[in-house]
């Protein structure tokens, strides 16, 4: 048997009766929280530049290179390898 709610964000949402349990209705109540990682690059020596990924505030990671540029590209590249690992 098929069932079909409506979503608080207006979305249809179709399963089947069999499978869904009370707690997955109650998941899918959830908010969607959106995280905003943010990549900063700033200069510690003239040839020391620390890159970071924080998340309002709370440092997640951070490393440093040689240069403003290197440091960018390592914490873009840091950036994306945590939007790419599964959330476990």
């Amino acid at each position: 048997m098929h069932a079909a709610h409506w979503s608080s964000a207006g979305r249809l949402l179709l399963f089947q009766t069999d499978d869904f349990s009370a707690s997955d209705e109650r998941e899918m109540a959830q908010p969607f929280r959106a995280r905003l990682l943010e990549v900063t690059v700033t200069a510690q020596q003239p040839t020391l530049w620390k890159w970071d990924i924080s998340e309002r505030g709370v440092e997640i990671m951070y490393g440093f290179e040689t240069s403003r540029e290197t440091a960018q590209i390592r914490g873009d590249n840091a950036l994306f390898m945590l939007l790419s690992e599964r959330p476990s």
